[in-house]
C-alpha cells in the first residue's frame, strides 16, 4: 500500500491510498480512494482510516490484512513513519506485524536533492542539463542521432 497526505491551500488535507496486488505474477495498481480528513490528521486517525477502507473497500477481514498487507511506502514524515506513534507502527502493532515500512523513494530523493542543491557544482550539472535538452528540443537531426544511439543499446540488449 502506498499512501500520502496534502494539505491544500484552504488548510483541507486530503490522503490518497492506492494498493498493488499481484495476480499471475503480475503487479496492478489500484487506487483505493482519495479522502477528505474531516478530522485531525494524526496517526490514529490515518489507521482508523487506512484499516477501514482495506475492510471496507477491499473486502478483507483482520486475518487478511495480517497476510496481505505486506509493505507500506509513505513519506518520512512522523506522523507516518514516526518510531513510537507514526501510521506503521500501529499498523504493524496492531494488524500487520510482518509489514515493512517504506519510505518513498520519491519523498527521499526531494529530501536529497534540496541538501544536495546547495552545492555549487549541482548550478553547474543543472546549467549543462539546460543546455542538453535546449539542443535537443530545437532540432530534429540530433533527436535523430538520439533515436539511433538508443536503438543501437536497445538492439545489444537483445
Amino acid at each position: 500500500m502506498s499512501i500520502d497526505e496534502v494539505t491544500t491551500i484552504d488548510s483541507t488535507s486530503w490522503v490518497c491510498r492506492h494498493v498493488y496486488t499481484f495476480i499471475e505474477h503480475c503487479r496492478k495498481p489500484h487506487l483505493l480512494t482519495v479522502h477528505r480528513m474531516k478530522e485531525a490528521c494524526n496517526s490514529e486517525n490515518l489507521y482508523n482510516l487506512v484499516v477501514n477502507s482495506l475492510k471496507e473497500i477491499a473486502n478483507l477481514i483482520d486475518v487478511e490484512i495480517t497476510k496481505k498487507l505486506i509493505c507500506v511506502g509513505a513519506d518520512g514524515a512522523s506522523v507516518m513513519q514516526g518510531n513510537r506513534n507514526g501510521l506503521c507502527i500501529h499498523l504493524q502493532t496492531s494488524v500487520a506485524p510482518y509489514m515493512i515500512p517504506i519510505h518513498c523513494m520519491a519523498h527521499r530523493l526531494n529530501l536529497a536533492y534540496k541538501i544536495v542543491s546547495t552545492h555549487i557544482c549541482m548550478a553547474k550539472v543543472e546549467e549543462l542539463i539546460d543546455e542538453v535538452y535546449a539542443y535537443f528540443s530545437k532540432s530534429g537531426i540530433p533527436i535523430i542521432c538520439y533515436w539511433k544511439i538508443k536503438w543501437k543499446k536497445i538492439v545489444k540488449k537483445c
